[in-house]
Order: C-alpha cells, then sequence, then structure tokens
C-alpha cells in the first residue's frame, strides 16, 4: 500500500522522510483551470468573488479554498470591525466605548472571533497595497473598497506589520483558550496605539 505526503515546504520536511519518497514537484494551476475548479466546486460564486479569489491563490488550491473561507465574513461582522477600527482611532476620547467594544467582541463565538481578527490581517493588507499603488493586488468586495479606502491613509508599512503580528498572535492565544476578555482588551489598545498618535500614552 503506498501513502502520498503532501508539503509546500520541503525543507520544513524531516530528511529520513525526504529520502523515502519519490519527489514530485507540481507547478502552479492555470486560471482557466482554477475557474472550472472553483466553480464546480462553489456554484454560487459571483464573477467578482471568483476574480479575487484567483488573484490571492496565485495557482495554489490551497490558498484559493483559505480565501473563499475567509471571504465567508457576515456583513454584520464587518461593520463590526468597522467600528472597532474607529473607536480604536478615537480611543484617546472614547476608551469606554472601546472597552465595551472589546467585551462585546470577548462575549462572541470563537468562530466570529476569528473570522473578525483574519479579516483584519486582510483588511491591513489590502489598505497597505492601496497606499502603494498596487489595487490590482487586492482583492476587496465592492462594498467594502470605501472602507479600505478612507483607511489606507492611517496604514503603512511599520504599523501594517506590527498590527498583522498582533492579530495573528490573538488568533494563536485564542487556540489556546486565554482569557477573551483580556486578550482583545490588550490587542484593542495596541490597535489604538498604532493607528493614532495621540493614543500612544494609553
Amino acid at each position: 500500500m503506498s501513502t502520498s505526503l503532501v508539503s509546500e515546504n520541503l525543507e520544513m520536511v524531516l530528511p529520513t522522510l525526504v529520502s523515502r519518497t519519490q519527489n514530485l514537484r507540481i507547478g502552479k494551476i492555470q486560471d482557466d483551470e482554477m475557474k472550472k475548479w472553483i466553480s464546480e466546486l462553489k456554484p454560487e460564486i459571483s464573477q467578482e468573488e471568483l476574480q479575487s479569489v484567483l488573484k490571492s491563490a496565485d495557482g495554489n488550491p490551497l490558498k484559493a479554498i483559505k480565501s473563499m473561507e475567509n471571504n465567508l465574513i457576515s456583513t454584520e461582522l464587518i461593520d463590526f470591525f468597522i467600528n472597532w477600527a474607529r473607536l480604536t482611532y478615537k480611543a484617546y476620547e472614547k476608551m469606554p466605548d472601546l472597552i465595551k467594544c472589546s467585551e462585546d467582541l470577548a462575549s462572541r463565538s470563537r468562530d466570529e472571533q476569528n473570522q473578525i481578527l483574519h479579516y483584519g490581517v486582510n483588511f491591513f493588507r489590502n489598505a497597505l497595497l492601496l497606499n502603494n499603488q498596487a489595487q490590482d493586488l487586492t482583492y476587496i468586495e465592492r462594498a467594502e473598497k470605501d472602507h479600505v479606502k478612507n483607511f489606507a491613509p492611517l496604514i503603512n508599512v511599520d504599523n501594517s506589520a506590527r498590527l498583522t503580528t498582533s492579530f495573528e498572535k490573538t488568533i494563536g492565544y485564542l487556540d489556546r483558550y486565554a482569557n477573551a476578555k483580556v486578550l482583545f482588551l490588550d490587542l484593542s489598545i495596541d490597535f489604538a496605539r498604532n493607528i493614532n498618535a495621540k493614543n500612544v500614552n494609553l
């Protein structure tokens, strides 16, 4: 009986395992094939979303699946993130509201929390791309474009990297069942400090 081992990074596989395998490198899948596969997998997908998935996947089916999962976030959760972002910007004068928002986030299901955090990471990436005139590399639904454009001037290379790291660390802490109230209040304050210099002393 034969067994298949799939890896995106051969260097991370133990040499003892590599020595016992026959390596078969698979290149990028062409857009036409990806379009057909995605359309069969998700028949209800819109043309706009399909193009976004193709851009983000870059010929990689695993990235395509992850992109489609990230795009499942509801309008209500997107609105929550936008409101949260606005409160972090004005945290120096709206700290009680920001604390309440953090508590609201902490009370949500773990699935919703993860969706909001992953959305935030993509949001920072798209805002940074817009700032660098690389909008062709972004994958933003039409309804979100105005939010990203309005927020983009607040994002730069440095704070985008810091915010992305903070959000990804929080995702990891959630997986280890950290105290959600403490976790999201800390993240909110870090978000505020990185998005507006007026909040630096919080």
